[in-house]
């Protein structure tokens, strides 16, 4: 290379870097869309260190109800040239129709992938998802063991300095009754020799089960929904908590609560987990309707990765609250309550960081910033970006559901950095990006993005542009 081209490719590598720079972007549709109306495109994950490999996970939002008929997941997908093209990469163990909830990628090689499953549990590849194995001895759970219909395996991480040590939160994603309350699971497990075995890590955890009684006719679990290991510091590990109450109180209190809660450990949990949840929202569930059997409250903390020297830390609280009525039949009425995007630098309490982004209020959005998942750019942490779902109080005219950009670590948010995504190439509106990410040398992003969101989301087929959508193919960086 030349000195002249040196100082080009340099030059362009900042401009690349600059915030400036990405305002003038517009998204597109990748080489992955939904041809079949059939493929629920949940979580897209840029590898690591690979900035031309992304990957593209199918699944169903865990639903409560074992009588509802969802369509199959239609498996996984991986590109390695920034999502222009891209391989299904299912076999005849993790076949198509199993959900797939998270993926880990090690860090030092790509070919070592960990996949969060239901039923399955974890499976592990060693050829780029070539082929998939389980990797479950050690997890179980009063007796039960993978495979499992109720259980989903929802959140995976590999330790960056040392990838053979793995956490795995574990959550009962299926079939929950009534009776049950707000239902059960194994919790945290972790691994020191790659999958082979695995290890409870549950202490200081709050209960995994709380089954209603005849005495207060609540159940109130939590149960680990992410999770992320400090770069800086492997040792420092923190969870994201799915918080749940079920209240079948017929009399006196009638409010079903829940709350964003994190959890920590400054030694990978070998001594327990400290909470560290204070700013976080209350979602409450006291709608007083007539003939209501129960209520139910929920709330969901998905962590960003970190990047950077200063320890700052951002999550998005998801949240909704929901009665079940049994008159005329019995029927449920679901509102989404979504407090937003939260951060917290080091001791200080977490604070809500919304400054910018849309707040839906009708009939199913209470006041809420529908934000799923943030991601933080792996080489600039003042560069984030989310995306907003169902945002657009039923105006067909509005551009609110979109992805929105921070370049101040998250005081303000701009969402005319959303080009792209007012209308999808079959003329559908309202883009609802569910997942989005940035990969490793900030040449690329991606979103999982759903046109003309429906309450029920991935539950039904969708739309044939749904699926992964990207910024322009850009410059490699060096």
């Amino acid at each position: 290379m030349t000195r002249t081209q040196a100082i080009v490719k340099t030059v362009s590598l900042i401009f690349i870097l600059l915030p400036t720079s990405l305002h003038a972007l517009d998204w597109g549709p990748s080489g992955l869309l939904n041809p079949n109306e059939e493929r629920p495109f949940m979580r897209v994950e840029a590898d690591p260190t690979d900035p031309a490999i992304v990957w593209a996970l199918t699944s169903h939002v865990p639903y409560p109800n074992p009588d509802f008929t969802v369509k199959p997941a239609r498996g996984i997908f991986r590109s390695t040239d920034r999502g222009v093209t891209w391989e299904q990469k299912n076999d005849t163990l993790l076949t198509p129709d199993i959900p797939v909830y998270d993926i880990a990628i090690d860090p030092n090689n790509s070919e070592v992938i960990y996949l969060g499953t239901n039923t399955l549990g974890i499976m592990k590849s060693t050829d780029g998802g070539s082929s998939w194995e389980p990797a479950n001895n050690g997890i179980s759970y009063q007796g039960f063991q993978f495979p499992d219909l109720r259980w989903g395996v929802v959140a995976i991480e590999i330790n960056p300095s040392d990838p053979q040590i793995v956490y795995a939160g574990i959550f009962q994603t299926y079939a929950v009754e009534l009776d049950q309350g707000a239902g059960e699971h194994p919790g945290l497990y972790k691994t020191t020799d790659g999958g082979a075995t695995w290890i409870e890590r549950n202490v200081g955890l709050p209960e995994r089960s709380d089954p209603f009684d005849v005495f207060d006719l609540v159940s109130h679990t939590s149960a680990i929904w992410s999770i992320r290991i400090l770069d800086q510091n492997s040792d420092v590990v923190l969870l994201g908590l799915a918080d749940l109450e079920a209240n079948a109180n017929l009399v006196g209190d009638k409010t079903a609560r829940s709350a964003g809660r994190v959890f920590y450990s400054l030694n990978g949990g070998e001594d327990g987990w400290i909470e560290a949840s204070e700013g976080f929202a209350v979602i409450e569930e006291d709608r007083d309707e007539p003939f209501v059997l129960a209520r139910l409250s929920a709330s969901f903390i998905n962590l960003a990765k970190n990047c950077g020297s200063n320890l700052v830390f951002t999550a998005t609280h998801t949240g909704a609250k929901s009665i079940a009525i049994i008159y005329p039949q019995l029927d449920t009425d679901t509102v989404t309550k979504c407090p937003g995007i939260y951060r917290k630098r080091r001791i200080a309490p977490w604070e809500p960081i919304n400054n910018g982004l849309p707040v839906a209020v009708d009939a199913e959005n209470d006041s809420s910033i529908n934000t799923n998942h943030v991601t933080v750019s792996p080489v600039n942490p003042d560069i984030m970006i989310v995306g907003v779902f169902d945002a657009d109080s039923g105006d067909p005219q509005s551009d609110a559901s979109n992805v929105y950009l921070s370049v101040n670590g998250g005081d303000h948010w701009n969402g005319t950095w959303a080009g792209g995504l007012s209308v999808s190439p079959a003329q559908f509106t309202e883009a609802s990006p569910f997942y989005v990410d940035i990969n490793a040398d900030q040449t690329a992003a991606y979103a999982s993005v759903r046109w003309d969101f429906d309450p029920v989301f991935f539950y039904i087929g969708g739309t044939v542009d749904d699926g992964i959508y990207r910024l322009p193919p850009l410059p490699p960086g060096p």
